[in-house]
């Protein structure tokens, strides 16, 4: 991380490995303090990262700068196995392409160096959480979570009610469903959705007035003959399949920069026409990071011993039904992932995410095009818990809407009073890109 700031710091904490074994060796969750910039004594914030496996101290340079620092020391917390916390769980094998099975590699070399990948889940995670703000003497903390790191505020906030003030949960994953299992059909009300906004916009609807059937025209033409759509980025074209077509489109529509080329790039392919000429990289080529932001071992660690337990391929192939043939790559891809735990973990027992024993003020940050995250639920059924839809967004609120910024600032300021803010008036949904047809 390049970037500093007066009075940072950085640390670790030192936890058991394994909390039911008396024997077992230690490992250490690393910790950034960022201090507040204007106002202090105010209650920090935690960060809490999604995936499972992203890093916190990733978004070092995002922390550094938002307007959420002005009244609030920052701290986040590289949960076990991600990170700059040690060991690490990342999985160089997947970005080699020469090996084949990189899971199982990846796997072996993890067991070969002793570390115990069922000790790498959402309760050990928790708990080293909760242990943070202890040896931190944390009273009254707030915590923002974002996607999975939702999970795990819900189960700190159930072992430390006292202690958690306030819970901003971005895009949340609350576990209290089965992700492989609902994943597909929350991509497809998703791109449902997209089609509607894009039929009560004037200028989309003029420029794709039959999106839906030219969807469908788009996927079977993949499904025949995979092509490529040139024109995203200079020099550049991707491929396409069926399989792979599903896959971007949940991607795109995640990722809010993109969401609005859906239209352009569904009609393309429909009409034989596979030319952008968008400057937008619509494939999303990713620079190198000074550090790896995601760990992929425990991306399997924390999210199979889960699943496992939440769901089967039975299950699984069930979700198929009233999906688009379009979207069954997605339940394929969910049955592959089930295939993977397998290989990986030992099966879970689940957990249950439960409200905390008293009631926590929390605001929920949604996206409204988001094809990743699971309802709140009855999670949700309090007086002191809000929600807040974005009509312009995919997965992750926070970091791309300067609103989301003021709504969050103003709940943490009084968070037992229905967070308002004039900007969340002026939200509408996106201004979809027309390119050619302009």
């Amino acid at each position: 991380m390049s970037s500093t700031a007066p009075g940072m710091n950085c640390g670790r904490l030192h936890v058991p490995e394994d909390r039911t074994s008396a024997d077992s060796p230690e490992i250490s969750i690393f910790v950034i303090r960022l201090p507040a910039r204007v106002n202090k004594g105010h209650s920090p914030i935690v960060y809490l990262a999604g995936g499972p496996g992203d890093s916190a101290s990733y978004d070092t340079g995002w922390w550094l700068n938002t307007s959420l620092r002005d009244a609030h020391d920052i701290i986040l917390v590289d949960q076990r196995g991600t990170g700059l916390s040690r060991p690490t769980l990342d999985c160089p094998e997947f970005d080699a392409s020469v090996d084949e099975d990189p899971l199982a590699k990846c796997r072996e070399r993890l067991l070969a160096a002793g570390i115990n990948l069922s000790a790498y889940s959402a309760e050990s995670m928790a708990q080293d959480i909760a242990d943070l703000m202890m040896a931190m003497e944390l009273d009254g903390a707030n915590i923002y979570a974002r996607s999975y790191g939702a999970r795990l505020a819900l189960l700190v906030a159930q072992q430390l009610p006292q202690r958690v003030r306030a819970m901003v949960l971005d895009s949340a994953y609350t576990g209290s469903e089965s992700a492989l299992e609902n994943a597909p059909g929350i991509a497809w009300r998703s791109i449902q959705r997209l089609f509607a906004d894009c039929r009560t916009n004037v200028a989309c609807h003029a420029a794709y007035p039959e999106l839906s059937g030219q969807f469908s025209r788009a996927a079977a033409a993949l499904d025949t003959q995979p092509v490529e759509v040139a024109g995203m980025l200079p020099g550049f074209a991707l491929r396409l399949d069926s399989e792979s077509f599903a896959i971007l489109l949940r991607n795109m529509l995640a990722d809010s920069n993109r969401l609005p080329y859906i239209p352009a790039l569904v009609v393309a392919i429909a009409e034989n026409a596979v030319y952008l000429t968008s400057p937008q990289s619509i494939a999303h080529v990713q620079e190198s990071p000074d550090l790896d932001s995601h760990s992929e071992g425990l991306y399997f660690s924390a999210l199979c011993a889960d699943e496992t337990a939440l769901t089967s391929s039975e299950k699984i192939m069930a979700s198929a039904e009233g999906l688009p043939a379009a979207f069954h790559p997605l339940v394929e891809s969910a049955l592959k992932l089930l295939e993977d735990c397998d290989i990986w973990i030992a099966a879970g027992a689940g957990i249950k995410v439960e409200p905390p024993a008293h009631e926590i003020p929390t605001l929920y940050l949604a996206g409204a095009y988001d094809p990743i995250a699971l309802a709140p639920g009855a999670l949700s059924a309090s007086p002191l818990i809000w929600r807040r839809v974005f009509p312009h967004l995919g997965h992750g609120v926070l970091e791309y809407e300067p609103c989301a910024e003021a709504v969050v600032a103003a709940f943490l300021a009084n968070p037992t009073e229905t967070p308002l803010h004039s900007c969340l008036l002026d939200l509408r949904p996106p201004a979809f890109y027309i390119g050619n047809n302009e």
